[in-house]
């Protein structure tokens, strides 16, 4: 697995998608074992999407995505929509590959962590006064 740290290619979390996109294009694509998806997590001002590996496209009744392991919090289970099926109002989501991403996220278990949203304090960016 990799991390990289990288300044974020856009305000928008979801880089774009909506909930009724991802769930036209996993609908229509259609998804199968062995695609790859993003799943993104945003906590605390912090985001950081890793690559997975879709395992069944369509688990149970309500078709469900289940994907590999991953490091963000929730389960490994998606609805097509992309929310996460035991966080469904949480800040875990799934949402198809990106090309803004695609050099970082290159096999599955890669991870990239934006950096510097929100006025968050890095390494690579010093503090800054608030008050003079």
């Amino acid at each position: 697995m990799t991390v990289t740290q990288i300044d974020p290619p856009s305000q928008d979390i979801m880089l774009g998608w909506t909930e009724d996109q991802v769930r036209t294009y996993v609908d229509e694509k259609p998804l199968a074992t062995g695609d790859h998806m993003i799943v993104l997590n945003e906590y605390g001002g912090f985001r950081s999407y890793q690559l997975v590996e879709v395992v069944n496209p369509a688990l149970g009744r309500q078709r469900r995505i289940l994907v590999s392991q991953h490091q963000q919090p929730g389960g490994q289970t998606f609805y097509r929509n992309g929310k996460n099926c035991f966080y469904p109002k949480g800040r875990t989501k799934m949402i198809p590959p990106t090309p803004s991403l695609a050099p970082f996220l290159q096999q599955p278990g890669d991870q990239v962590e934006l950096r510097g949203i929100y006025g968050i304090v890095t390494a690579q960016q010093p503090p800054q006064r608030l008050r003079e």
